[in-house]
């Protein structure tokens, strides 16, 4: 249509009594077209997917180069915490793979994941109120090696360097044991639980949960949190304890998850005398582990 529309507009032209008109209607295209350029030209250096808004590239390419040149010179793997399948963090690990193999996704809402056989890992995080980013920034301060504000936004990326040794270390001093049986069960093993009163400055109960797998996995699954004072259900939380969709063949070994689950705000973690956890399989829709249940620990903040 623009080859048709642009001719006729030629044709009026060159009558001369249409001349002016036509002059002045291209002259206001042309300062509409110029107006609406103007948010382009102003934000060059910024990525738009899908229209929404995200970082510079120049703010991009800093975190990926840093992420690689110190997952390199540590041979450490990179866990990339985000929520779910965001564009960012998709966006992110892709680049970073361009450079270096070892980069998996995870849910950091629901913790965070990490390998037990390698002297470093690295987290990267890219919302500082998710559970993973909470977490590292109250236990490992000093750990942040890396921190981006992005502009606008509010938000902040950061890198975490952490000896996984340290966490397991943390667990054993804040987290209490799983008195059950099927807590080492054929598939998932529990090693360590605990239940977190709110921090002082605000913020859910959590749940600590630190396990292993015990054999590779059939099938993608969700963990129900059966919460029950007595025998009378007062809570019941679903959550995704392993990012299954973002792991590949073999990455069970070694894996260890200390799943951090917010629980309702409101919640007294006083009045909760034993919890249940339930494994669902998304394909199969059966319990593909035996039911764990046990007395939790009450940390102190």
């Amino acid at each position: 249509l623009a080859a048709p529309f642009l001719l006729g507009v030629a044709a009026l032209a060159s009558v001369p009594r249409f001349g002016r008109l036509v002059a002045g209607v291209a002259t206001g295209v042309a300062a509409a077209q110029a107006v609406l350029a103007i948010p382009f030209f102003v934000t060059l250096g910024e990525f738009w997917p899908q229209g929404d808004y995200g970082p510079p590239w120049r703010d991009i390419d800093r975190l990926v180069t840093n992420a690689v040149e110190r997952a390199k010179a540590l041979q450490a793997p990179i866990y990339l915490g985000g929520d779910g399948d965001n564009e960012q963090q998709t966006l992110t690990a892709r680049l970073i793979q361009r450079d270096y193999a070892f980069v998996r996704l995870n849910d950091a809402r629901d913790g965070i994941v990490f390998r037990d056989d390698s002297s470093r890992v690295l987290f990267l995080t890219s919302n500082d109120e998710q559970g993973e980013s909470r977490f590292l920034r109250r236990e490992f301060p000093s750990a942040e090696v890396f921190t981006q504000l992005l502009p606008g936004s509010g938000w902040a990326r950061r890198i975490f360097e952490v000896d996984p040794r340290d966490i397991e270390a943390w667990a054993e001093l804040h987290l209490g044991d799983v008195a059950d049986a099927a807590a080492n069960g054929s598939l998932v093993g529990y090693l360590r639980q605990s239940l977190i009163p709110p921090e002082s400055s605000g913020g859910p109960p959590v749940l600590a949960l630190l396990w292993r797998f015990n054999r590779e996995p059939t099938e993608a699954f969700f963990t129900d949190v059966v919460l029950l004072n007595g025998d009378t259900q007062i809570g019941k939380e679903t959550h995704l304890a392993y990012p299954a969709p973002y792991m590949k063949t073999n990455d069970w070994r070694s894996l260890r998850m200390l799943n951090l689950f917010d629980l309702q705000a409101t919640l007294d973690v006083r009045s909760i005398s034993q919890i249940q956890l339930i494994h669902n399989g998304l394909r199969s829709g059966r319990d593909i582990a035996p039911a764990v249940r046990f007395s939790p620990k009450v940390s102190a903040n």
